[in-house]
Order: structure tokens, then C-alpha cells, then sequence
């Protein structure tokens, strides 16, 4: 007898070529993102653009860069790619953050800020372990600040027909947690990093405590007894922090002796 062999069904053929597709995309997109970028900071004088072509369409180039890149998502790319254009975002900022033949400060700054303006869930993780961890993350002390400013307010998310909200807030809070374990975080941070990772992830809020405790230690070496102005800029972002803590968090602040494990660690 032959082989028996099943040969996959049309719905199985289909789903290969939408995959193939929405691969392939995602490639052209990636691509576009970094091309533009290029272009437009690499622009000589008198060069400076006014359109850019998205696959045969233009998009006038009012604002900034990301603002344009915004609009060209949000107008030009077809509500089922949109997905796919939202993972190419991470492509680009990995690929960008090793070219040596643009401006890739300029260019992952513009990233960042239209993280900010879309939330592309799919770019947390790219733009964390970049900012973390890779050469082009030490040389802007802005890109850190930017990057936690950015995961905050996936924590202010409503559900969408774009953005899975746990998801989001989940993400957002391991992007947090990437930052503070990257050899580029900065103690200072520490604060409003794992202000994010308390409120977009509250199950895991003291571990993610304990988890970091070394930061705070060291935060409040650097900090707590400068006395002064700074001994009480210092006084109130810890209150801050507390009261964020207790917020997001009101099943901790019953368990008194959990409570007083996370207050020991934050306030020493």
C-alpha cells in the first residue's frame, strides 16, 4: 500500500499564505520605517522633504517626524496590517539602534515618541532591551527618562479594538523590569520604573519590590540624607511612590506584614 499522506486542508493553505503575507510586510514595513528615518535626518540643506511616499502613497510631513510616521499608520495602513506595522516598529528600533550610516539617536528618539503616540504593544520589549542594554542607549541620558515616561502611561490604557489592555499593562510592566536589570539603568530611575512595573502588573507588585531592593538601597544611600531641599524632594517622591504603591495595590496594604516588608525596602 502507499504512503498515507493528508494533504492540508484550504483553511490550513490559507492561513500559510496570510502568514507568508503578513510576514513579508512586516519585512517591507521594518524597512520603510528605517529608510524614512534615514532620509530624513541624513537630508541635506535646502533638502528638507515635504511628503513622504508609504508604498505609492503620500504623507504630507507636518510636525515631526513621528508625528508623520503616526499619520501614515493611522491612515494609510489597512486595519488588518495595522498589527503588522506595529511589530515592524520593533524591528525597526533593533535594526536602527546598530546602523552606522544614519543619525540613529535622532532616529530611536523619533521610535520612542511614536511608541508613545500609538502604543505599540509589540515594541515594548525591542525598546526596552535597546534602551537597557545596547551601545546607542548610553549615549542619551533622555532615552531611559523617555522610556519610563513612555511604559507609564500604558498604565492609564482602556480596552481597545487595538490594544489588549492586560497585555499592555503586562508588557509594559517586563519592559520595566528589563530597564531596571539593563546595565544602563540609572538608580535614579528606580522610582518611577518600578512605579510602572506596581501598577501595570499589581499581582507580582512585591516581588517586583523585592526583586529590586538592591536599587532602593542604593537610591537612598545616594539621596536620603543630603538634608535640605534635596532631603525633602527626596521625602516626597518616596510618599509619592507609597501612595501609588497602595493604589494599585489595596490587597498588599491588608496584609499588614506584606505592607511592612515593601515600606522596609522603599524607605529602609
Amino acid at each position: 500500500m502507499g504512503k498515507d499522506t493528508t494533504l492540508p486542508s484550504a483553511d490550513a493553505a490559507q492561513r500559510v499564505v496570510v502568514e507568508t503575507a503578513g510576514q513579508a510586510a512586516r519585512r517591507a514595513y521594518g524597512e520603510w520605517i528605517v529608510d524614512t528615518l534615514r532620509n530624513y535626518w541624513t537630508a541635506q540643506p535646502g533638502e528638507d522633504p515635504t511628503s513622504l511616499d508609504f508604498f505609492g502613497e503620500s504623507v504630507r510631513l507636518e510636525g515631526t517626524m513621528y508625528d508623520t510616521l503616526g499619520t501614515a499608520y493611522e491612515s494609510h495602513v489597512p486595519e488588518d496590517l495595522k498589527p503588522v506595522f506595529r511589530q515592524a516598529i520593533g524591528d525597526a528600533i533593533t535594526n536602527i539602534a546598530s546602523k552606522t550610516d544614519m543619525p540613529s539617536v535622532d532616529a530611536l528618539d523619533d521610535l520612542i515618541h511614536l511608541v508613545e503616540k500609538i502604543k505599540p504593544t509589540e515594541a515594548l520589549i525591542p525598546l526596552a532591551s535597546v534602551v537597557g542594554d545596547g551601545e546607542i542607549g548610553r549615549q542619551s541620558e533622555s532615552f531611559l527618562h523617555e522610556t519610563i515616561e513612555v511604559l507609564a502611561t500604558f498604565s492609564a490604557l482602556k480596552d481597545s479594538p487595538e490594544i489588549e489592555d492586560i497585555v499592555a499593562r503586562v508588557t509594559a510592566a517586563r519592559a520595566a523590569g528589563m530597564l531596571i536589570s539593563g546595565s544602563n539603568f540609572d538608580n535614579d530611575c528606580i522610582l518611577s520604573a518600578t512605579a510602572v512595573m506596581v501598577t501595570c502588573d499589581p499581582k507580582y507588585a512585591t516581588d517586583a519590590v523585592r526583586k529590586h531592593a538592591e536599587h532602593f538601597a542604593r537610591f537612598r544611600k545616594k539621596h536620603g540624607l543630603t538634608g535640605g531641599e534635596a532631603q525633602v524632594e527626596y521625602e516626597e517622591g518616596i510618599a509619592s511612590w507609597i501612595a501609588i504603591f497602595d493604589r494599585a495595590n489595596p490587597t498588599v496594604v491588608n496584609d499588614k506584614a506584606q505592607h511592612a516588608e515593601v515600606l522596609a525596602i522603599v524607605k529602609g
